[in-house]
């Protein structure tokens, strides 16, 4: 199935757009991104997000590390680090 992220956030003003992205960071270089525009009426209420992704085979060509990011304005307010390493193939089998 499709992977999806879990973003929950605080002190949101209604309108509020941010974007998640997913990185090469060793590359430092944006894979996809997702503009979510947030609503809220209450600044002290937890907005809580389940977003959708695409299935990440498509865009991790190789072995390193990459990222989720949430970005607000240019900064980003929480990221999740993946290491993807290259499989190794087990000789006994």
């Amino acid at each position: 199935g499709c992977p999806s992220a879990y973003i929950s956030l605080t002190d949101v003003v209604d309108g509020t757009e941010i974007t998640l992205q997913f990185v090469n960071v060793s590359k430092n270089k944006v894979l996809f991104g997702s503009a979510l525009k947030l609503s809220g009426k209450d600044r002290l209420a937890t907005v809580e997000i389940v977003a959708p992704l695409p299935p990440l085979r498509r865009f991790v060509g190789e072995a390193g590390t990459y990222s989720f990011d949430v970005v607000w304005n240019g900064e980003i307010l929480g990221s999740h680090r993946l290491v993807v390493q290259e499989e190794v193939a087990n000789p006994e089998n």
